[in-house]
C-alpha cells in the first residue's frame, strides 16, 4: 500500500510540473513509468478548435466555410441558401447546429463528394429544418469526400442523404 501511495504522489508532482513548465519553450513529456523527460518533439495544433458557434448567414448565392472553423451556428433567410464546405483535409469535422428554415450543402468543388456521390452538376445534400449536421473529411484533394450525418432536434440521427 505504501508504494502505491509514493507513487502516485510521484505521478501528481509530475503532472504538476509538466503543468508549470507547460507554458516554455521546452518541452516535456510523461513516459510510462511517471518519468519525465526533455524532448525535440514539438506540439503542434493544426487546427482552430472554435468552441463557440460562428454564426453564418447563407444566402442563396451561397457561403463557403472558412477552413479554419469546426463549429457553425447557420441563420437562413431561405431553404434555396447554401453553404459550400472548404475543402477537404482529412481527418476535418465540422457541426453544424440546427437552424429553423434548413438550407443545402455543397463541397468546394464538383468534382468532390458527398455522401459518396460526386456533387456534379451542382449537386447538394440537402438539410431539413431543425437538423443538426457533422461533416467529416475522409478524402483529400479534388475528388475529396465529405461524410455527412444529420441528426434532430432531440440527438436522433435522421440518415445521412444523398446529394440531388
Amino acid at each position: 500500500m505504501r508504494k502505491r501511495k509514493y507513487k502516485f504522489i510521484s505521478l501528481f508532482l509530475s503532472i504538476l510540473f509538466v503543468i508549470s513548465i507547460g507554458f516554455s519553450a521546452d518541452t516535456y513529456r510523461v513516459i510510462r513509468d511517471g518519468t519525465l523527460i526533455k524532448t525535440t518533439d514539438p506540439i503542434v495544433l493544426t487546427t482552430k478548435l472554435n468552441q463557440t458557434p460562428t454564426a453564418i448567414v447563407p444566402l442563396d448565392a451561397g457561403l463557403t466555410i472558412p477552413a479554419d472553423v469546426s463549429f457553425l451556428s447557420p441563420a437562413c433567410l431561405t431553404a434555396n441558401a447554401w453553404i459550400t464546405l472548404p475543402t477537404p483535409v482529412i481527418g476535418k469535422k465540422i457541426f453544424i447546429g440546427i437552424d429553423a428554415t434548413g438550407y443545402e450543402i455543397r463541397p468546394a468543388l464538383q468534382t468532390q463528394y458527398i455522401n459518396n456521390t460526386e456533387c456534379t452538376p451542382n449537386k447538394e445534400l440537402a438539410v431539413s429544418a431543425d437538423t443538426a449536421i457533422e461533416c467529416i473529411a475522409v478524402k483529400a484533394g479534388t475528388t475529396g469526400e465529405w461524410i455527412i450525418t444529420k441528426f434532430s432536434n432531440v440527438g436522433a440521427p435522421t440518415g445521412a442523404g444523398t446529394p440531388d
